[in-house]
């Protein structure tokens, strides 16, 4: 006779070679009957509605008689909240605010957007383009071994711990700022961006929502070997995308939180 998995939260698996029917019995440590089958022929028994603590399962026929000891350990169960979701294991995710006009639509959304993800349980690190160093403009940025040492300190900071990206960009022009390309470029491909996953959101005061910027970055992201989450989420009319108490519209609240929580999931 072989019960496994022991100690278990949900379904045990019975295995058993007993030469006639058998009664069997489910008795908790005081002895109390806890289920009886008298002709017993099954080889799975839920135990999930069962409360941790140690049981017996007694089989006994005329011939024979088994007692196996098996311990339930139940999962405390999780109160209800209203956080999109709990990360098991913290993930370092670093927002990029993708424009370096001061005082920006696309920073506003992305300080709203750090928030939730904080509520969630994120690690998150914010990189506004407005506040990046003026080294980004040397030629040097290009050089693997020699780059500016400010160029250097921005790359350790928010890349190269960052298992995931969520990229918050304008449409310039119809495409990226220019500003974020060449963040990017000077950016050592492998090491900051090579394997890791990365979430987009475009964001325009006209009817679009940045088409063209997500189509256009997603693929930058894919020649440098990132996973890029599927669901690209353009914003359109962003100016009117705000609550009155800080926060998004209703509509875009919804819209968020359900990208939020795929970019944690992801």
């Amino acid at each position: 006779m072989h019960v496994h998995p022991v100690p278990t939260s949900g379904v045990v698996q019975i295995k058993y070679q007993l030469k006639q029917p058998s009664d069997f019995r489910i008795v908790n440590e005081s002895g109390s009957l806890i289920l009886q089958d008298q002709n017993f022929h099954r080889q799975k028994i839920d135990l999930s509605t069962y409360p941790s603590g140690i049981y017996y399962f007694v089989f006994e026929n005329k011939e024979e008689s088994f007692v196996k000891k098996v311990l339930i350990e139940q999962q405390p169960k999780q109160p209800k909240t209203n956080r999109i979701n709990i990360c098991f294991r913290s993930t370092m995710i670093t927002l990029i605010s993708g424009t370096n006009r001061e005082k920006s639509l696309t920073l506003k959304f992305a300080n709203i957007y750090r928030q939730m993800l904080l509520e969630s349980g994120a690690t998150v690190e914010l990189l506004s383009l407005d506040e990046i160093p003026a080294e980004i403009l040397l030629t040097d940025i290009y050089e693997k071994q020699q780059k500016p040492e400010a160029v250097e300190l921005l790359q350790e900071k928010y890349f190269l711990p960052a298992e995931k990206f969520v990229f918050i960009f304008p449409e310039y022009n119809g495409s990226i700022p220019g500003v974020l390309k060449l963040l990017i470029d000077s950016m050592d491909p492998k090491r900051s961006f090579q394997d890791k996953k990365a979430s987009l959101i475009g964001i325009a005061s006209g009817r679009a929502g940045n088409l063209r910027g997500l189509d256009h970055l997603a693929a930058i992201l894919h020649h440098m070997k990132v996973t890029v989450m599927p669901y690209l989420l353009p914003v359109s009319r962003v100016q009117g995308e705000f609550g009155p108490e800080g926060g998004f519209s209703e509509a875009t609240e919804r819209l968020v939180r359900d990208h939020i929580r795929r970019t944690i999931e992801m």
